[in-house]
């Protein structure tokens, strides 16, 4: 129980930092994206982190020049997570792009047609 304990606390802190750090960062592709959760494997060497674009639609949400740019920001946030956190792995990290709030969206909007 504790290993799940502190996995979903290094998921918490891995996504809130990463969202930090998007934010703060020059490039404006990056700076809209909203990292929405994150999940870590059990070893804590591995991080799964799912984003969307905000204020965007859904078309406009998962467009390659973001994807690009997030994968080209992964070394200097593994660099930023060594510095700043002091977890003893830093994990290698990916991006995915996730279709929830555009999916529950969706949901919502056909439940009031229905309504």
């Amino acid at each position: 129980m504790g290993s799940q304990h502190r996995r979903e606390r290094v998921e918490e802190l891995v996504r809130s930092f990463i969202a930090s750090e998007l934010m703060l960062n020059e490039e404006p592709a990056l700076s809209l994206v909203t990292i929405t959760a994150a999940k870590v494997s059990p070893d804590l060497k591995h991080a799964l982190l799912y984003w969307c674009k905000a204020n965007a639609l859904p078309q406009e949400s998962a467009d390659a020049n973001t994807e690009i740019e997030l994968k080209a920001a992964i070394p200097h946030l593994r660099k930023r997570i060594a510095e700043s956190l002091g977890l003893r792995y830093v994990p290698m990290i990916k991006f995915e792009f996730d279709r929830t709030p555009f999916m529950s969206e969706r949901i919502n909007t056909l439940l009031k047609t229905k309504v």
